[in-house]
């Protein structure tokens, strides 16, 4: 599965793009915002966390490459895809560091929640971020999701929601 934006091409990740770079991302201390990088992963782990969501139909987790290189910057996921309900819940890394704010989220999440309406009817998007992740958040307000008083496990955590009304305008 491929979408491809301007400076982008968006396809399924497979367990061949887990490379040591990619396991450094996941390890990175650069963020500490992001949960899963506060422990340590190793590349058996990661390719078969890949791998079980390769074929798994409540999932759409692709890898970000650029198109001018090739380069895998980062990934972005929706899981899970309810399609009974057209919700679906996004998580995404940029995992160059170089390729952050420049507005890489706002261009692949447009791309794929265009998507995501017109092939699969989904109207709502759903996102889960640490309040102190101020560049994530605005990053998503950019792309049009706005803060719920939605509950989470976690406190530090607030959940982000885009409507089908903020699609209609894009297209």
């Amino acid at each position: 599965m491929t979408i491809q934006s301007d400076r982008f091409i968006l396809r399924t990740l497979n367990q061949g793009d887990v490379s040591d770079r990619y396991l450094k991302w996941l390890c990175s201390q650069d963020n500490p915002q992001i949960r899963y990088t506060r422990k340590k992963h190793d590349i058996k782990e990661v390719k078969s966390y890949v791998s079980q969501r390769e074929n798994d139909d409540t999932v759409l987790f692709l890898g970000i490459f650029v198109r001018d290189s090739g380069n895998h910057i980062g990934n972005i996921k929706y899981e899970p895809i309810v399609i009974e309900e057209h919700q679906a819940t996004m998580g995404i890394l940029i995992g160059e560091k170089s390729w952050r704010g420049v507005g890489v989220a706002t261009e692949v999440i447009n791309a794929t929640v265009i998507w995501l309406q017109k092939n699969l009817g989904i109207r709502e998007f759903f996102l889960g971020v640490d309040l102190d992740n101020i560049y994530a958040i605005k990053a998503y307000e950019k792309s049009g999701f706005t803060k719920t008083d939605m509950p989470h496990d976690s406190e530090n955590i607030i959940i982000m929601q885009l409507g089908l009304n903020i699609l209609e305008k894009r297209q």
